[in-house]
């Protein structure tokens, strides 16, 4: 039993003014300007010249390339005042340097053009077309310092509320009964006791119903407590230490610290500019000019069906400039010759047997001459065509063998299914007449059995499992690879069906049809809705 107050501390913590963040002190620095960039220098000039025998001096030099402009220093950081709050701090980075500006090329020497009638002339005539040199690079600039910590760390006492426990010594005073101080001075208390020994005791206590008092004085009987007959009682005053929760303000410390700022980066050195190229020379061994060609055209089926001439120079690349024009003169020694020129004719043949040029007239043409041969390509996306070239007495033949509108070749109408079992097909119509010219192919997609989480068939059909009967085309679906059972009377069905159809070097894909027939055997028409071409 504790006597005197026992305080126990109990590490209860409610508040702890702790800080997590950082915060900055001072001004980043501005960071330098880059230094500008160069210019290219221009590229010399081009001529075109006559050689008659004279002598003649061209300067065809290039300029070189300017050069890249230095950086500017990144700045430091300002306001570098440190102060120390109940945080973290660091200080403000310093501005980064600038880069350096590109240096600019050298120009590239000029071209010249020399039309002559004897090459010995070209003697006699002196060319610089020295290219212009590439310039230096700016160069970078360093970064700037950023503010630093005057003081690295710092400590502060702070308070938190916490709880204790208190002991509190606490009293009340009970009253306490107790019988056995009554009955060790009685007898037995049994019916027929005895009664006490007289003499020099004095009387003894009544007993049962033994004999009367003895001899000497008698004691009078103790008093009792109403309620609780022949019992002792007596007040008792007890104490006990009772806990109870006291809060406090309990101090801890905590250490800041300081971190200084970054140090601006250095900015990169500006790229040197490359030099420019040689002078570059074409020889052409005729003094008047070069007639006018035509590479390219685009021209309607009614032009070619009249004819065009394409036309093109021709030339060689050789080596040995030189050698060939006054010494010292500073040029490419690779140069281009002129070779002639080609002329090729070419005219449009049309031979469709089923329908007249009539309506593909305005049609329009790419054409280019490419080496020795005209490549053709047709502009209007609306028409599909075959087509065949060859050469006859030197004139280049564009044949066309078949010609069809697309949206005549996309006509494909869905008609019914027929038969029941392994006389099962679809019938499908081609309403723009082209079955015979035109490559068919059909690409079913099918999940018959509804049971299966598998597609019962997912490809083009088998040409032996196709047949067609001018522009009718039947697809023998009972006869296809699959369980027989698919195509039973009264059975439903459906699959989708994409359509692909090849004409010459085109290809064009109709559909995909979604096709549902409610049940086979009957009369009842198909049910058709499209979806996105899947193949």
């Amino acid at each position: 039993m504790m006597n005197k107050l026992t305080t126990l501390t109990l590490l209860v913590l409610f508040s702890a003014n702790s800080y997590s963040w950082d915060t900055k002190f001072g001004y980043n620095g501005e960071n330098g300007r880059n230094g500008a960039n160069g210019v290219t220098g221009a590229s010399g000039k081009d001529i075109v010249i006559s050689s008659n025998g004279t002598k003649q001096s061209y300067s065809l030099v290039g300029a070189n390339g300017t050069n890249g402009g230095d950086a500017e220093y990144g700045y430091p950081a300002t306001s570098c005042n440190q102060y120390q709050p109940n945080n973290d701090v660091y200080g403000a980075s310093g501005g980064d340097g600038g880069s350096g500006g590109n240096a600019g090329h050298g120009g590239d020497g000029g071209s010249i053009v020399v039309q002559y009638d004897n090459i010995n002339t070209l003697r006699n005539i002196f060319v610089d077309s020295s290219p212009g040199l590439g310039a230096l690079g700016g160069k970078g600039a360093e970064g700037a310092a950023g503010c630093r910590c005057s003081v690295p760390n710092w400590t502060r006492q702070f308070f938190r509320t916490a709880w204790r426990t208190v002991y509190v010594r606490e009293c009340r005073v009970e009253r306490l009964c107790d019988k056995s101080e009554v009955n060790k001075d009685r007898g037995d208390g049994r019916p027929g006791g005895n009664g006490g020994p007289g003499g020099n005791h004095g009387g003894g206590r009544p007993g049962g119903n033994g004999p009367g008092p003895g001899p000497g004085p008698i004691t009078p009987p103790a008093p009792t407590t109403p309620g609780a007959p022949g019992a002792v009682c007596r007040d008792e005053k007890i104490c006990s230490n009772v806990p109870r929760q006291e809060a406090y303000q309990q101090p801890y410390f905590e250490t800041f610290h300081c971190q200084d700022g970054r140090y601006g980066s250095s900015g990169r050195d500006g790229s040197n500019g490359s030099n420019g190229s040689l002078g570059k020379v074409t020889l052409i061994n005729q003094l008047k000019p070069l007639a006018p060609v035509k590479p390219s055209a685009q021209a309607t089926f009614a032009d070619l069906e009249a004819g065009l001439v394409m036309s093109n120079y021709i030339w060689e690349e050789k080596v040995g400039a030189r050698t060939l024009f006054k010494a010292g003169s500073v040029i490419d020694d690779n140069f281009t010759a002129y070779a002639g020129r080609i002329d090729q004719p070419i005219k449009l043949e049309w031979a469709v047997p089923y329908r007249t040029i009539t309506d593909f007239a305005n049609v329009n043409v790419q054409l280019n001459l490419v080496g020795t041969k005209v490549e053709s390509s047709v502009v209007d996306s609306g028409f599909l065509f075959s087509r065949q070239s060859r050469l006859e007495n030197g004139v280049q033949i564009l044949s066309i063998t078949g010609a069809v509108k697309k949206s005549e070749l996309t006509n494909m109408k869905m008609v019914q299914i027929n038969g029941t079992d392994d006389n099962t097909y679809l019938e499908v119509e081609d309403l723009g007449g082209y079955a015979e010219a035109v490559t068919t192919r059909f690409y079913i997609d099918g999940d018959f059995d509804k049971a299966s989480d598998n597609r019962d068939y997912n490809q083009f059909v088998e040409p032996q499992f196709v047949e067609r009967t001018g522009n009718i085309f039947r697809i023998l679906l009972g006869k296809l690879p699959l369980k027989k059972n698919y195509f039973k009377p009264g059975k439903s069905t459906d699959f989708e069906l994409t359509i692909v159809r090849n004409f010459g070097q085109s290809v064009v894909k109709i559909g995909r049809f979604v096709i549902e027939k409610k049940k086979l055997g009957t009369n009842s028409e198909l049910q058709i809705r499209m979806k996105d071409i899947k193949i």
